[in-house]
């Protein structure tokens, strides 16, 4: 697992609209909770030295201003922050996004289904593709387990043959 420090714009925009087959949990944390994550190392995506600097002082620790481009994928986490200015000052709060899998889309699964039903597509080959048991792809797609990535597979697999 990889943790990341950047603004949550940056990740909205930048970031975000690129993690294919990934799925986002954002939930507000203290700072507290931002510390305890980034204590044992993350690669900032901070580019501005004094918001860098600023968060370095709020965290108690060293925060690098660096421009990088990420490619994050899932079980990785991302600690973002939200700068508001405010009459009295600026207040900063810290975001916990994690990364993780996407379940399959309403059109794989149909298409998935059509390949079934033309006989293009089995049980037994889905099996060998996600090396899961004929069993276990049939609940998968019974109650829509089936993760994006999966289905990407599956598609490929068949488109391919």
């Amino acid at each position: 697992m990889t943790v990341y420090l950047c603004s949550f714009k940056h990740f909205t925009s930048k970031i975000a609209p690129f993690l294919e087959g990934l799925s986002l949990n954002i939930s507000p944390i203290t700072v507290g909770d931002a510390q305890a994550l980034l204590a044992e190392g993350f690669v900032s995506v901070v580019g501005f030295k004094p918001i860098a600097r600023m968060l370095s002082e709020v965290l108690g620790i060293d925060v690098p201003a660096k421009r990088a481009q990420i490619s994050p994928v899932e079980g990785d986490v991302v600690v973002s922050f939200q700068i508001t200015h405010l009459p009295t000052g600026s207040e900063i709060r810290f975001f916990k996004v994690e990364l993780e899998a996407a379940l399959a889309t309403q059109e794989q699964h149909r298409r998935i289904r059509e390949l079934i039903k033309g006989k293009r597509l089995s049980f037994s080959l889905m099996a060998e593709v996600l090396g899961k048991t004929s069993v276990e792809c049939f609940r998968v797609l019974r109650d829509g387990s089936l993760t994006y990535k999966e289905a990407e597979r599956l598609l490929e697999v068949v488109s391919a043959s």
